[in-house]
């Protein structure tokens, strides 16, 4: 019980604040996207969910980049390489999370993306914190 107690307080401190911050911004802009390209213009949801993640993807890599790791990592290249990697594994399993929602479920395709999003924040921020971010890995 003292671990889970311990899980939630490290969850809940300062920097997984910020990254929840950003990556509601991020969800803002990816959402947006999505809704745009769905109910105004007609694209095929799954290709909406691409383009839409990749928008919301990319403010994400430099938000949390500069704010809520501080990371000063001069090696950018390889380290957005291992971003965009992280966000294709992410965006494979947003995309098979929210065709079982819509396709099998049955659910509102908009509803659907909000769990799927909530679903992968806790994998981003995992990967984020101790791999892309972590000074270990890209000094």
């Amino acid at each position: 019980m003292k671990q889970v107690f311990g899980i939630i307080k490290r969850m809940m401190s300062l920097q997984f604040t910020q990254y929840i911050n950003g990556s509601a911004i991020a969800a803002v802009i990816d959402w947006s996207f999505f809704y745009i390209l769905i109910i105004f213009i007609g694209i095929y949801y799954q290709f909406a969910l691409v383009l839409s993640y990749s928008a919301g993807a990319t403010f994400n890599y430099i938000f949390h980049k500069k704010i809520t790791f501080k990371n000063k990592s001069k090696k950018i290249p390889i380290q957005f390489s291992a971003f965009f990697i992280r966000s294709l594994i992410a965006l494979s399993l947003s995309s098979l999370i929210i065709f079982i929602f819509v396709d099998l479920f049955c659910l509102h395709k908009v509803i659907s993306r909000i769990i799927t999003t909530s679903v992968i924040l806790f994998f981003n921020f995992f990967t984020a914190k101790y791999y892309i971010f972590n000074r270990k890995f890209f000094k």
